[in-house]
């Protein structure tokens, strides 16, 4: 009917393609990387078969849940071939290994072969991660983006990425851009999705000759970032960008586009203006009374931000490169230069 399989034994296999059979509250909150979603229950069946399971017991949650998905089935097996590359097999999931996934597993196997259910569920892919994530230590030299906001960092980690260098996005992979204000215009995700997405970014990395991250500090929103990598962070090589506050205020202006977000950002200076220099905080709500952000932005930068990072930044030790980055591509250029001069370093000791 069908086979289990662990996730180990199938990792980048392009043969099976991973079907989430959970329900889409639970695939939006974490999935497999890849995975298509086909519910066995939607979120109401699912709620429905939880409260008889609580109130009657397991008996009748079966009978209940056979009920919901006998009308279902043909739908649901068309759904998963619909979604089948050329020469792939379905490979099915649930929370555990349960009745979920084994009931989809053995409603496809009756007509197709080639059916497997993944051992353990999403729980055993959780565990595996997270024993594997620790070990996989970035051993390839470290270049690490060090600058005040608005410098343009995550823009510069990028166009290096599309130069051909690997890079370590932890904001990207988080969702988030690590300050008061890092949800805005952004989709944060939980740690169990994070994880997942390190994980790939990792086995990307071993293949490279160097890689690029960002000067992050060691939570991301409500995102905490695994040791190992604030640690290859700390000996990297560091790399000091430097803007005008003008490019600065007009970069984040471009970012957070405070047209669409003003209640949002409105609500993040709340959350820090008794911080602020007493003096300063009039001219704040001056500025937000007349939409004037560019002068707000100036503020937080030089009485907010700028201070805080400065102190960050003289808790590295060593040399730093520097470069300018009004003109993005000239220090694209820069960074691109000095990081190849380091690899060939490197490789003729």
């Amino acid at each position: 009917m069908f086979i289990d399989i662990k996730y180990e034994e199938i990792e980048n296999d392009p043969k099976y393609l991973l079907i989430d059979v959970r329900s889409e509250e639970e695939f939006a909150e974490a999935t497999i990387p890849g995975a298509i979603n086909v519910p066995l229950f939607n979120n109401e069946e699912r709620a429905q078969v939880g409260t008889i399971y609580k109130q009657k017991g397991p008996k009748y949650a079966k009978e209940l849940g056979m009920e919901i998905v006998s009308p279902k089935i043909p739908s649901l097996v068309k759904q998963v071939r619909e979604f089948l590359k050329e020469g792939q097999v379905p490979l099915f999931f649930c929370w555990r290994g349960g009745m979920r996934s084994k009931a989809m597993a053995t409603f496809y196997g009756l007509i197709y072969e080639g059916t497997f259910r993944l051992e353990g569920g999403y729980r055993a892919y959780r565990q595996y991660i997270l024993k594997r994530i620790p070990l996989m230590t970035i051993q390839i030299p470290t270049f690490v983006l060090h600058g005040m906001t608005g410098v343009g960092k995550t823009q510069l980690l990028h166009r290096l990425k599309e130069k051909g260098f690997a890079i370590l996005d932890l904001e990207g992979l988080a969702g988030h851009r690590g300050s008061v204000f890092g949800a805005i215009g952004t989709h944060p995700v939980n740690q169990k999705t994070f994880d997942s997405r390190l994980y790939e970014v990792l086995k990307e990395i071993q293949r490279a000759d160097a890689v690029i991250l960002e000067a992050e500090s060691k939570r991301i929103g409500k995102i905490v970032i695994p040791d190992h990598i604030m640690a290859a962070k700390e000996k990297g090589y560091h790399i000091l960008v430097s803007a005008s506050i003008e490019t600065r205020v007009n970069r984040i202006l471009q970012e957070y586009q405070s047209d669409k977000h003003k209640e949002l950002l409105i609500a993040g200076i709340e959350r820090i203006e008794r911080r602020l220099p007493t003096e300063v905080r009039p001219f704040i709500r001056q500025g937000l009374e007349n939409n004037d952000f560019y002068t707000v932005v100036k503020i937080l930068l030089e009485h907010y931000y700028d201070p805080r990072y400065q102190y960050a930044t003289n808790q590295y030790e060593g040399p730093f490169f520097k470069v300018n980055s009004d003109h993005l591509e000239n220090a694209v250029e820069q960074i691109s230069q000095f990081i190849h001069e380091k690899i060939q370093q490197l490789q003729t000791i």
